[in-house]
């Protein structure tokens, strides 16, 4: 088992009525984990429930960096997120108009992060 220099566990709350299919996934630098759903090619991310998708760096001195698209009836949400060997976290959402993203990160490590992104739909869009 190789040693891990930085990981990012990132779980994501779908708190919609709504399925989110993952259109795409990649890891820019790092890897994915090997308990990582995206190895087992999850399609979607059911109603009411939620998914973990874990990337990490057993290189000395290589970040991790990674990002997930998400697609619904209600339009796209693009999700991007950084953990550099020196330097903070960085956890972007970018979605369409309708969807709120709250986001909760745990850095007690900074070199093993864990974030959970609960994803709803504004007030009007329910």
């Amino acid at each position: 088992m190789p040693l891990v220099y930085r990981s990012v566990r990132l779980i994501i709350l779908n708190a919609t009525n709504l399925t989110l299919t993952v259109a795409s996934a990649e890891t820019v630098l790092g890897e994915w984990t090997l308990d990582s759903p995206t190895r087992a090619k999850v399609a979607a991310i059911q109603p009411q429930s939620a998914a973990t998708f874990a990337t990490q760096s057993t290189t000395l001195q290589m970040p991790t960096e990674a990002f997930l698209r998400l697609t619904s009836v209600r339009g796209p949400v693009q999700i991007c997120w950084s953990l550099p060997w020196i330097g903070t976290f960085a956890l972007r959402c970018e979605a369409a108009d309708g969807w709120l993203a709250d986001e909760q990160i745990v850095g007690d490590d900074p070199a093993a992060i864990t974030a959970l992104l609960t994803l709803t739909l504004a007030a009007t869009d329910r």
